[in-house]
């Protein structure tokens, strides 16, 4: 295994190796008498730029997509953040920085604040910003905002990592991607999926040289150096019959995921944005299992307003067809917030975070939950609370959104009385005392990530030790098994929400221990789809319980 695949299939071509042009920064310092000028440049380089992204955009929907072309409109909104253009003008003002300075130590800035979080997803919010700063710096410097464009033969692209912006202009002769850091939530990883072609990140194997013949096959994730004319061969059968597994895969967008036995599976999608929810309905999920809430307060320059909060779900819910399980905010650990600052802990990640913060700021929870509330008229929605770990903590959640609905009705405001109310199991108590949680709630979903890490004391992003996570490891599966078992008796229904579900063979496991719905990476929808399509339930069953008692 030389990486994680991001897209499935093979790509034959040369290598070619791309490095990051550098942009050189001058550091001489502007006089009181420029600081007028310099600020109209600044103006002048932005709308330019905004002009940029509104052309990439529309290229975008028009050959691609339409949730893919949203990502150029999330640029533009960065762009457009007071908080980041008032840094610049800061800089400008107050520290005589010439223009490019002044943008690059905003940009420095900012993406190293979202860089030393632990979460993959947040962290890949800095690429977006490192890639708007340096499009607005090349714009002002007249660099090359596209040196991939000459690639002229099938070729394997290796590179450290790549902005969507370049990931977008790259042609049909590229066969392949190999970043050596990257993710795959990441923007570039969603183009990359989008345009079809086959990626893999983390590649840490050594350097291959510049024209040298490869082959990347990233659905078992090998790299074939120099292969021999009968490798070629067999690899290119295989990009004909990936080809046809593709066409196969469009062909299920509309069909729900019920096994060969009729067993129906809810197939949902993890979102933080509205171009996630049309991506989801493009790839053939009907509904978001997860809407990662804290983005919308980590993206604000203050705490976010209840009506703040109501437009950014409702442009996701109206992107959707089906439910919607917004999660309250899950802040804290890595999740932290230019405008508050969090206690020092020892170790944040036990600490003060998601509903612990939140049943300690009341007042900020209980204007999120009124405005998820107010959604719930119009919306299908769903209410999840994170990293429950007791009754009390539920129970004090609970009584935090009664109070929400006594609130908006004193303020005739409509909602539905009767939202369905989840949890988050993502901490061993709650695993263990499912048969008191499930008396109080109407579903539950399981977050692998976390209830992994905290049950096997294994932190996934440090490498010393990540070959110690394993979502399949035995206790994992028993633990998933037992909440199921817990829950089932009541008709309380049991979704997964983390990485686990995105993988096929995990995917069976789950689906044959009586889990009812699966939220998995929007991308991945289409495989998760046709496994269970293909498969019998009961068989599904047998297999899960082999395991269990292995």
């Amino acid at each position: 295994m030389i990486g994680v695949s991001v897209f499935k299939g093979v790509g034959i071509g040369k290598a070619f190796n791309y490095e990051i042009e550098s942009i050189i920064i001058p550091k001489e310092m502007i006089g009181e008498k420029e600081i007028e000028s310099t600020l109209d440049q600044l103006n002048i380089a932005i709308g330019n730029q905004k002009t940029s992204l509104e052309a990439h955009m529309k290229h975008v929907e028009e050959t691609i997509g339409a949730s893919e072309s949203q990502i150029f409109s999330a640029h533009i909104e960065i762009l457009n953040d007071p908080e980041l253009t008032s840094r610049i003008r800061k800089n400008i003002v107050g520290q005589k920085m010439n223009l490019v300075a002044a943008i690059d130590e905003a940009k420095n800035f900012y993406v190293g604040m979202l860089s030393a979080l632990e979460d993959l997803y947040i962290r890949e919010r800095a690429r977006d910003i490192e890639d708007v700063m340096e499009g607005l710096l090349k714009n002002i410097l007249g660099l090359s905002d596209n040196p991939l464009d000459t690639i002229r033969e099938d070729t394997i692209l290796f590179a450290k990592d790549l902005s969507p912006s370049e990931t977008i202009h790259l042609n049909d002769w590229v066969k392949g991607i190999v970043l050596s850091e990257g993710s795959i939530t990441s923007h570039s990883a969603i183009v990359a999926k989008a345009k079809g072609i086959p990626t893999i990140v983390g590649y840490k194997e050594s350097h291959v040289l510049g024209g040298t013949p490869v082959i990347l096959d990233t659905i078992t994730t090998q790299l074939l150096i120099n292969p021999t004319e009968i490798e070629l061969e067999h690899y290119r059968e295989k990009v004909k019959e990936e080809a046809l597994h593709q066409k196969c895969l469009k062909q299920l967008v509309n069909e729900k995921a019920i096994t060969k036995d009729q067993r129906s599976i809810e197939l949902f999608g993890n979102v933080g944005s509205a171009e996630e929810a049309l991506s989801i309905v493009e790839h053939g999920g009907f509904g978001v299992g997860l809407l990662r809430t804290e983005l919308v307060y980590m993206n604000s320059k203050d705490w976010p307003t209840e009506d703040e909060q109501y437009k950014t779900y409702e442009s996701i819910a109206k992107n959707v067809n089906g439910e919607v399980i917004i999660r309250t905010l899950d802040i804290g650990g890595d999740k932290t917030l230019p405008y508050f600052t969090f206690p020092k802990e020892e170790n944040p990640f036990l600490g003060l975070r998601a509903i612990r913060f939140c049943l300690k700021n009341k007042d900020i929870f209980k204007t999120q939950l009124r405005a998820i509330l107010r959604l719930s008229a119009s919306y299908p929605v769903k209410i999840m609370f994170p990293m429950i770990g007791s009754l009390e903590e539920l129970i004090e959640a609970r009584k935090c959104l009664d109070e929400a609905k006594k609130s908006l009705k004193v303020d005739n405001q409509a909602y539905n009385e009767d939202i369905p109310v989840g949890i988050m199991i993502e901490i061993p108590s709650a695993v263990f005392a499912i048969d008191l949680l499930s008396d109080h709630v109407d579903f539950v979903s399981i977050g692998t990530n976390d209830l992994c890490q905290y049950t096997l004391a294994v932190d996934r992003l440090n490498p010393e030790v990540a070959y110690l996570y394993d979502a399949f490891n035995i206790s994992i599966i028993r633990m998933i098994d037992h909440v199921v078992r817990g829950c089932k008796p009541k008709g309380v229904k049991v979704g997964i929400c983390g990485e686990m579900a995105s993988d096929v063979e995990a995917a069976k496991i789950l689906v044959g221990l009586g889990v009812d719905e699966l939220s998995v990476s929007p991308s991945m929808i289409p495989y998760v789809k046709e496994v269970i399509i293909s498969s019998n339930y009961e068989d599904l069953k047998v297999h899960a319980q082999r395991i269990i008692k292995r």
